[in-house]
């Protein structure tokens, strides 16, 4: 069995999280952290989330402070927020 590039788990879960958002109808605080992570360590999402961001009061030193856990160690990330 092969391995799984974690770049392609995070695409699918990148493209899960706003589905979810969107069949729902809202934007819950479990998906707010989702979007935070992977703004974190893909800037190049951050323009189209840069409102949720702002009403969140996420700022960039923020995300360059989530930004340095490894992509690795999601489960660190999630954690501090329990």
């Amino acid at each position: 069995m092969g391995e799984l590039n974690p770049l392609w788990t995070d695409a699918l879960l990148w493209e899960a999280g706003p589905k979810y958002c969107e069949l729902v109808g809202e934007l819950n605080k479990p998906m707010v952290a989702f979007v935070v992570w992977f703004v974190a360590h893909y800037p190049e999402l951050k323009r189209p989330y840069a409102n949720i961001l702002a009403e969140q009061g996420i700022s960039d030193a923020v995300l360059t402070w989530i930004s340095r856990i490894p992509q690795s160690e999601r489960h660190r990330f999630f954690g501090l927020l329990s």
